[in-house]
């Protein structure tokens, strides 16, 4: 029994030993996104696709309703065969839109994430090389911790990593497009 004992308060204190050692630190990701040039380049990339596919909607849109217009004023003058060859232009016209819509769309969410990816990635390669200089078994988000009694935030750390990350590797992307 005494050794039964012994074992558990020798496991006690080498658990509360390494619970005491670990380290922990956060870091807030959007702040680490806002802070890289080349999101600010493609945020401006997106944003430009995003403009140019509203107005061709807006065309598209202003050129139906004219469509539309035109085919109200000249409808009491058509036989039924020719209505129903206007309307159906119509119909058609209106479900190029809603696809035009949906391929825009399908668009700007691939080209945000073709964007994104390699950003995230580079944000994550920089968490990771703080949290091992540092010695950190975890880095968290600060942005979603339910409590915190401070702790260590890393994220101007991690910002000195980032554009140097940022810098050598928008540089090499720009050199090879």
């Amino acid at each position: 029994m005494k050794k039964l004992v012994l074992l558990l308060v020798v496991l006690v204190g080498i658990g509360g030993t390494a619970m005491s050692q670990t380290k922990i630190a956060h870091v807030r990701s959007q702040v680490l996104f806002d802070t890289i040039p080349s999101a600010k380049v493609a945020q401006a990339q997106l944003a430009k696709m995003e403009k140019d596919a509203f107005d061709e909607l807006n065309d598209m849109n202003a050129e139906f309703q004219t469509a539309v217009t035109a085919y109200q004023a000249k409808q009491g003058d058509l036989i039924r065969s020719q209505r129903e060859y206007e309307e159906k232009k119509l119909m058609e016209f209106q479900q190029r839109i809603e696809t035009t819509n949906q391929s825009l769309k399908d668009l700007l969410i691939e080209t945000s994430n073709e964007l994104n990816i390699p950003l995230q990635d580079r944000i994550n390669r920089a968490i990771a090389v703080v949290a091992e200089r540092m010695k950190l078994a975890y880095v968290v988000e600060a942005t979603t911790l339910l409590y915190s009694a401070g702790g260590e935030d890393i994220t101007d750390k991690v910002i000195v990593v980032l554009l140097a990350l940022d810098a050598k590797e928008a540089g090499a992307d720009g050199a090879s497009n």
